[in-house]
């Protein structure tokens, strides 16, 4: 799920400035062997993103996203991932 942006006015210095922030939710099941009980697997996962559109020097425009999921698998423990990048357009 896509939420719509934040935009703003004023958020940074004239040579780096954020122009909006978008969050991003998702959230996944699976469900293996669905015919056949006895083998069946099951997992799923969460998680969210938030993106921000920075521009520097009015010249570069740059994406720094921040990341959390969390997955887990039928009778077996969750385990998180965290994700962090900046891409330069």
């Amino acid at each position: 799920w896509n939420l719509p942006p934040l935009r703003f006015r004023r958020l940074g210095f004239p040579a780096l400035y954020c122009s909006w922030a978008r969050c991003s939710i998702f959230a996944i099941g699976l469900a293996t062997n669905v015919d056949a009980p006895a083998i069946r697997t099951k997992a799923g996962s969460v998680g969210a993103q938030v993106d921000f559109q920075l521009q520097l020097l009015s010249q570069l425009k740059l994406t720094f996203s921040a990341g959390y999921g969390r997955a887990w698998r039928e009778n077996m423990r969750g385990t998180d991932e965290v994700m962090v990048s900046l891409k330069v357009l």
